[in-house]
């Protein structure tokens, strides 16, 4: 369904002739969400990771700064 056509499917019967609209958005929206998302948690390359009982904890600080103040408040807990 082309898009032109599905606009006026939406104005003549409403939405359910042009169910392929949403996923001309959805689909783009969802990869910029994504990319967004991974490059943020990759942006700083330091992490910090709990050893927990049944597993482990991983803690990804967003820069230098955060990465430090958390270090220096779980040092001050294991002490």
């Amino acid at each position: 369904m082309e898009v032109s056509d599905g606009f006026e499917s939406i104005g003549k019967y409403g939405f359910y002739e042009a169910t392929n609209i949403s996923l001309v958005f959805f689909i783009p929206i969802m990869m910029v969400i994504i990319f967004y998302n991974s490059y943020r948690m990759t942006h700083y390359s330091k992490a910090i990771k709990v050893k927990t009982d049944p597993g482990f904890i991983d803690l990804y600080p967003e820069n230098e700064e955060k990465y430090l103040l958390l270090k220096e408040k779980l040092d001050s807990l294991l002490r």
